[in-house]
């Protein structure tokens, strides 16, 4: 009875190990494989600020190119040309060299471009050379609006102001009779307004000679620092008087 009970026991024992070693390779392989997580990873790019905060210095834009301004000043000659000079007094240069050329060498002076040319003789360590006086020509109504002025306009400004004292009838008496005497040639007082401490006086006289002659002469005989003024036509013109 006790074999009995063994063998028995031996052939269930026989059995659950043969019936263990027979199941599923694939059911075996399922049992012992680990179940893998799979963990999506997104990489984010660090922005600009990030950057600079770890001392990397960002890119500057770069800057914009500016075009260079080229500025061509037009010489004496090029203005000349164009009617554009205000005028001066010349002794080297394009301007000079080109009116030099026009000239005659005879007349002291000529008109060129609306413009009136004097040369003016120099001598300087034995050697001759020239000067040019250029400014533009003297027109018709340049010389009506300076006889209006110096006529009407100055005594207007002389008489109404202060600066110079009250009025003197005696100075313009005696200017008068300095016109009137003055010899060989005529004087003409065209226009005058005396204060104490100036006269201002507009003359017409004979020739522009007379003209600098009786100025000298009304100056002498009234103590007076004579300043003139004469547009176009030189016989006549401004004389201030200062006492």
């Amino acid at each position: 009875m006790k074999i009995s009970l063994i063998i028995i026991t031996l052939l269930a024992i026989c059995a659950y190990f043969i019936l263990s070693q027979s199941e599923s390779p694939d059911l075996a392989s399922t049992k012992n494989t680990p179940i893998e997580t799979v963990q999506t990873l997104t990489f984010v790019e660090p922005s600009s600020a990030t950057l600079r905060a770890e001392g990397d210095s960002a890119p500057l834009p770069a800057a914009e190119s500016q075009p260079e301004v080229i500025v061509h000043t037009l010489s004496d000659l090029e203005l000349f040309l164009g009617g554009e000079y205000a005028g001066g007094i010349l002794y080297e240069g394009e301007l000079y060299d080109y009116l030099m050329g026009l000239w005659d060498q005879t007349s002291p002076e000529m008109t060129e471009n609306n413009y009136q040319v004097a040369f003016s003789e120099i001598a300087s360590n034995g050697n001759t050379g020239y000067l040019i006086h250029v400014s533009p020509e003297y027109t018709e109504t340049d010389q009506q609006n300076f006889e209006y002025s110096a006529k009407h306009t100055d005594i207007e400004r002389l008489v109404s102001s202060t600066e110079f004292g009250q009025r003197s009838m005696d100075k313009e008496r005696v200017l008068s009779r300095l016109a009137s005497e003055y010899k060989p040639d005529d004087i003409t007082i065209v226009n005058m307004e005396c204060m104490e401490k100036k006269c201002s006086v507009y003359i017409d006289a004979e020739s522009d000679k007379a003209f600098s002659d009786f100025a000298d002469y009304v100056g002498e005989h009234m103590d007076a620092a004579i300043t003139s003024m004469q547009g176009k036509k030189l016989n006549e013109g401004l004389l201030w008087l200062r006492f």
